[in-house]
C-alpha cells in the first residue's frame, strides 16, 4: 500500500498522509501526480499501453503516475518513467509545463515536457506496460477520439503545439 502526502486546494501539505486503495480523500483533500510527455525531433509524443489487468487496461497513456509520501511531482514522474519503462530521465532536462486538477480524482496532475530522442527498442518496459511507440498529434488525437487514451483533458492538441514551441522542435 502505497502513502501519499495530502494537499489542501492551494496544493499546501496539510502534513498528513493517506495510504491509496485504504483510505478515501475526503472534501478539501488532494493528492500529486505528475506525467511526462516526451516527445522527438520528429514532433512525435511516447505514449504507452496499460497491460491488461491494470485499472483502465489496454488504454494508451504518457507516461506517469501517483507520488509517493515525501516526493516531489519532478521525483515522480522520474520514478515512474524508470520503472515503467527502464527509463532514466535524471539526465535530460524537463519542463514544467502544466499543473492541473484532474477532472476524475481530486488530484493535482503536473505535466513536465520533454525533448529526447529514445530508441523505443532500448527501452525495458516492465510488466504493467505491454506496448510503447511513437504517435503524432493526429494519431493522439485519433486515439482519444476512440477513447483509448487516458488522461488526454490534461494535454490537449493546443498544448502539444506549444509544446513544440518551448522544447524548440521545428
Amino acid at each position: 500500500m502505497e502513502a501519499v502526502d495530502i494537499y489542501d486546494r492551494n496544493k499546501q501539505k496539510k502534513g498528513y498522509i493517506k495510504y491509496r486503495g485504504k483510505d478515501n480523500l475526503e472534501e478539501g483533500e488532494y493528492a500529486l501526480a505528475a506525467r511526462a510527455i516526451i516527445i522527438n525531433s520528429d514532433k512525435k509524443i511516447l505514449i504507452s499501453r496499460r497491460t491488461l489487468y491494470k485499472k483502465h487496461g489496454g488504454y494508451w497513456e504518457a507516461n506517469g503516475g501517483n507520488a509517493l509520501a515525501g516526493e516531489t511531482s519532478k521525483e515522480c514522474v522520474i520514478r515512474e518513467v524508470r520503472e515503467e519503462l527502464g527509463f532514466d530521465l535524471n539526465k535530460y532536462e524537463g519542463i514544467l509545463f502544466k499543473e492541473t486538477i484532474s477532472k476524475v480524482a481530486p488530484v493535482f496532475d503536473d505535466i513536465y515536457l520533454y525533448k529526447i530522442d529514445i530508441n523505443i527498442n532500448e527501452l525495458t518496459p516492465n510488466k504493467e506496460v505491454m506496448d510503447v511507440k511513437w504517435v503524432s498529434i493526429e494519431e493522439y488525437e485519433e486515439l482519444n477520439n476512440q477513447n483509448i487514451i487516458l488522461h488526454y483533458h490534461e494535454f490537449t492538441e493546443e498544448d502539444y503545439y506549444e509544446a513544440i514551441k518551448l522544447l524548440n522542435i521545428y
